[in-house]
């Protein structure tokens, strides 16, 4: 069994002026998406996983986490409002799950398939160009991967 989590506790921007004049105040952009030039910044972020070993044999289930986001571009304390349009305000969390098996064969071979995104989730709706975030999130959906090494 393994974890490993990144909590991010601050990420403050001192606030801009121009000769004198503040244009933006000073802002915590943990827990947010801002495209207007500070990206994704999720406060939880990580994965888990549990390994089951045999001989030869190993199989692996991972979870991945990434935290749900505010689009700054919404919040009219911190920026202009995008729309008013509630979709997208807040980008959902994604969430999803790997398989991977690896199997040690004769003649210093391994042979490893793996299926990413196990139960084909979806990335969150976001309202950029993607429609996805694509700093924090994967839109490929299910995919498989099968892999031979050969030691020589």
């Amino acid at each position: 069994f393994g974890v490993d989590l990144t909590y991010v506790l601050e990420n403050v921007v001192a606030e801009t002026t121009i000769e004198g004049v503040v244009t933006a105040g000073e802002t915590d952009y943990v827990g947010k998406m801002d495209y207007l030039g500070y990206g994704s910044q999720p406060q939880w972020k990580g994965s888990a996983f549990a390994e089951y070993a045999r001989g030869d044999h190993n199989l692996r289930w991972t979870v991945r986490y990434v935290d749900n986001m505010i689009d700054t571009r919404s919040d009219p304390s911190l920026s202009t409002v995008f729309a008013t349009n509630k979709a997208g305000q807040k980008i959902d969390a994604f969430v999803t799950h790997d398989l991977a098996y690896r199997v040690f064969l004769p003649w210093d071979t391994t042979l490893s398939a793996s299926v990413i995104n196990v139960f084909d989730e979806d990335p969150p709706f976001a309202r950029l160009d993607l429609s996805y975030d694509p700093f924090t999130a994967n839109p490929l959906g299910r995919y498989y991967k099968l892999n031979v090494t050969k030691k020589f």
